[in-house]
C-alpha cells in the first residue's frame, strides 16, 4: 500500500511544489485498482498526516523493527511522534526499488563524478576563492565577486548554499522576499565521530558480512529515541546516546590503509546551543568517547580498536560547511517548512522575487536535504524556462517590430 504512495512522494519531490504539480503526483493514488474502489481523499489525508509511530504500531509488532524504522524516518529531523511523519517511515519501502549504495572511494566519489560531467559539458569548477557578494545593476544580478576580488560576470546565478548565506551575499540588494526570510533553522541536528581503527566493529553472534555490509543502528526500542529527542528539545546532551555505526571500509579497501578501517559513528539529536551554556570545543572529545562507548556496549573491544578520531560537533559543522546551527538540512523538515513553504512561501518557486537573475537550490529549497539532485534539476528547469520561451518570444517581437519599421 505504501510503496506507490512513497513513489508519489518521490515524484512530487522532482517537481516544483505548486498545487498543480502536487495534484499530478498524488491524485492517481486514489484511483481504483485490483478490484478495489477509489480511496477517498479524506482517508489518504489521514494516512499522510498521521504520525510515523501510529503507522508502525498499526503494521508491526516487533519493537526492535519499529525502532529501526522510526530511526530511519527521523533522519530528516522530526521525531516519528509528530503529525505528518508517516510518509517518512514509509520511505523505507523504496529501498526495494533502489537499494542503497556507497561510491567506491567514499562519498567524495559522487562529487568528483559530478565535476567530470560538468567539465565534459563545458563547465568550469573554481575552488579556493569563495563567493563574497553578488553583483547587481538596476535590480538584476550581473555576476559574483569572489573573496580575492575577482569578478565573474553572469546573467544568472544559482545559489545552492544556505538561503541565509544567499541573503548575506545579496547584502543591501536583497529584496524584501530575501531580506525578511526567517525560515526555522532549529537547534542543531547531530554529531559525527570519524574514527580510524585497527579492526571493524565485531558484534557477538552476528555474521560480520551481514553486520558490516550496512548501517548498524544500536537501538532496541523507540523509548531511547524519544528520550534523546526530549533531551535535544531541552537543550541537553543525550543522557543515553543512540549511535549508528558505519564501516564502509569493510567492503571498500580504498578507504583505509591495509590493516585499518574507517568507522563513522553518527549520533542524532545533539543541540547546537546547550541550555547550560556548555562549550562544544571543550565537550567534543568527551562526547565522542561516550558515542564510542555506546558502540562498544554492543561490539566489545571497539573502543580499544580506535586509534584516532575526528569529531564534527554541531558547531564544527557550522564552521566547516556553513551549516547554520549545525543543521545538515539547512531548514527544519517539519510540515510547516516543506513543499510550498520551503524555505518560505515567497521563495518556494526557486526564484527570488525582486532580484532578477538570482535563483535558489540546495537543501534550503524543496524537497530539502539529501542526495537526490532534485532541487538543482528543478531550479535548472526554472532557469531554462525563464531564459528560453520568454527570450524566444522577445526575439520574435523584435523581428516583427523591425519588419513594421521597414
Amino acid at each position: 500500500m505504501w510503496a506507490p504512495r512513497s513513489r508519489a512522494v518521490v515524484d512530487s519531490f522532482a517537481r516544483r511544489p505548486t498545487v498543480g504539480g502536487l495534484a499530478r503526483s498524488f491524485w492517481p493514488l486514489g484511483a481504483p485498482a485490483d478490484g478495489r474502489p477509489r480511496t477517498p481523499g479524506g482517508d489518504l489525508a489521514v494516512d499522510f498526516l498521521g504520525s510515523g509511530d501510529a503507522l508502525l504500531d498499526r503494521w508491526f509488532t516487533s519493537e526492535r523493527l519499529k525502532a529501526a524504522l522510526a530511526w530511519f524516518g527521523a533522519q530528516s529531523g522530526p521525531p516519528m511522534s509528530e503529525p505528518g511523519t508517516a510518509a517518512m517511515v514509509a520511505w523505507a519501502t523504496l529501498l526495494h526499488d533502489v537499494p542503497p549504495g556507497h561510491p567506491v572511494g567514499g562519498s567524495g566519489g559522487l562529487t568528483q563524478a559530478l565535476r567530470r560531467r560538468l567539465e565534459a559539458d563545458g563547465g568550469h569548477v573554481a575552488l579556493g576563492d569563495a563567493a563574497a557578494r553578488l553583483l547587481v545593476e538596476d535590480g538584476r544580478v550581473t555576476g559574483v565577486e569572489t573573496a580575492s576580488g575577482r569578478r565573474v560576470a553572469a546573467p544568472v546565478v544559482v545559489a545552492a548554499c544556505h538561503v541565509l548565506a544567499t541573503r548575506d551575499l545579496a547584502g543591501e540588494h536583497a529584496p524584501p522576499s530575501l531580506a525578511d526570510a526567517a525560515p526555522p533553522v532549529g537547534n542543531g541536528f547531530g554529531l559525527v565521530v570519524r574514527a580510524l581503527t585497527d579492526a571493524p566493529p565485531s558484534y557477538p553472534g552476528v555474521d560480520p558480512a551481514a553486520a558490516l555490509g550496512g548501517l548498524q543502528l544500536l537501538c532496541t526500542d523507540r523509548a531511547q529515541l524519544a528520550a534523546a529527542h526530549g533531551d535535544w528539545l531541552a537543550g541537553r546532551l543525550p543522557r543515553e546516546p543512540v549511535p549508528l555505526a558505519m564501516c564502509f571500509s569493510a567492503t571498500d579497501d580504498t578507504l583505509a590503509p591495509p590493516g585499518q578501517h574507517v568507522v563513522t559513528v553518527w549520533g542524532q539529536w545533539y543541540p547546537y546551543a546547550l541550555a547550560d551554556g556548555g562549550d562544544w570545543d571543550a565537550l567534543a572529545e568527551a562526547e565522542a568517547d561516550r558515542l564510542i562507548g555506546a558502540v562498544d556496549r554492543f561490539a566489545p573491544g571497539f573502543a580499544a580498536s580506535v586509534q584516532r578520531t575526528y569529531v564534527q560537533t554541531p558547531l564544527l559543522l557550522e564552521r566547516e560547511l556553513s551549516l547554520l546551527r549545525g543543521n545538515v538540512m539547512h531548514v527544519e523538515m517539519g510540515l510547516a517548512s516543506m513543499f510550498a513553504f520551503r524555505p518560505t512561501p515567497a521563495l518556494s518557486g526557486y526564484r527570488v522575487p525582486g532580484l532578477a537573475g538570482l535563483y535558489l537550490a540546495g537543501a534550503s529549497t524543496h524537497p530539502g536535504g539529501g542526495v537526490s539532485g532534485n532541487s538543482g534539476r528543478t531550479a535548472a528547469r526554472v532557469v531554462l524556462g525563464d531564459r528560453g520561451v520568454p527570450a524566444r518570444a522577445r526575439e520574435a517581437l523584435r523581428r516583427g517590430l523591425a519588419r513594421v519599421r521597414r
